[in-house]
Parts: C-alpha cells; structure tokens; sequence
C-alpha cells in the first residue's frame, strides 16, 4: 500500500479519522495499511474534535496538520465524515453550523431543505481542505505535495429510505 511503501522511505505516517476509531477495526486495518499510528475518537482526537454528530472535518485539519507539517516528507490519510447523513438541521451538525451559508448562494433556492442540508454539511470538507492548502503554502511546501481525495461511498442518506425516513427520491434531485 502506498503507506507502508512511504513508511518504508522514512515518511512521517499517520493515519486520521475524525469519528470512533474501532468501529470496522479501523484502528487495526490503517495500521496493516502502513500508517504507524491511527488517531480517532477515543484514541486522541477528542482534544481537538468536538464530539457532535457528525464531527467536523475542518476541526480535525485544525487539529491534526500540526502534528505533521513540520515533519518532511509525510504520508497522512484522513478519513473523513462531516459529509455524512442524515441532511436535516436537527440531526447534523454540520448542516446546523452551514446552512446559512448555504441558503446566502443564489444557485441553492432551487433546491430542497434536504439537498441544501447536504450542500451544508459537505461545506465542511471544503473548509477543511481550504484550510490545509493554506497550511501548506505557508511551509512552502504545497507545490512539493500530492492530495488524492476518494470516496467510499455515494450519498445514500439521499435515497428513499425508512432508515433516513426519506419517502422521496433526493438522489434524483440532486442529480437532475
């Protein structure tokens, strides 16, 4: 894997989730993945991660990227989750801190609270990295740094479902 292959050249590793950090053995699997540790919720990002559901993301750049950025050249994963469902304000609190925001953008009206809700909630992703690549340029390193960002997952808390107590097809408003 590329962490243990980086891990293997004398990259800083480390590996960082801002949610439970047991739940699918996380915390067994990203160290077999090469990481040579795994910071989550009750392992240590409970410091500087408020624990709310879901957790922000940018709050975990917050507290995670000067862990690293002064150790040259790193190897991090993050696994995030402020982007999770469910969408409404009343349960996501990243959709309650965003929603504002959200409905300020002339090009949101069109759309439902629940998309809204969503757009709100992946708002924090955007803050996150925004404030990453901000920390990067001030080391003077962003132009000697690869990001690859992946998804493991498309937005089901959009689908109609009796688990999201969703009766409309969201999906399809969303993509049109």
């Amino acid at each position: 894997t590329i962490g243990s292959l980086l891990q293997k050249e004398g990259y800083f590793s480390r590996a960082y989730h801002n949610n439970i950090y047991n739940f699918y053995d996380r915390h067994k699997t990203h160290i077999n993945l090469g990481y040579e540790q795994f910071i989550g919720m009750k392992t240590g990002m409970e410091a500087g991660v408020k624990d709310v559901w879901p957790q922000s993301d940018h709050e975990m750049f917050d507290f995670t990227v000067p862990q690293y950025i002064d150790q040259q050249p790193f190897s991090v994963y993050y696994m995030t989750v402020s982007g999770h469902c469910p969408y409404l304000t009343t349960d996501n609190a990243m959709t309650r801190k965003n929603m504002e925001t959200i409905k300020q953008m002339d090009s949101m009206s069109q759309y439902s609270e629940t998309i809204q809700g969503y757009f709100a909630s992946q708002l924090e992703l955007e803050y996150a990295m925004a404030y990453l690549v901000q920390r990067l340029e001030e080391a003077g390193i962003a132009d000697d740094t690869v990001i690859a960002m992946a998804t493991d997952h498309y937005p089901y808390g959009l689908e109609p479902s009796s688990t999201w107590n969703n009766t409309k097809d969201y999906l399809a408003e969303l993509y049109g």
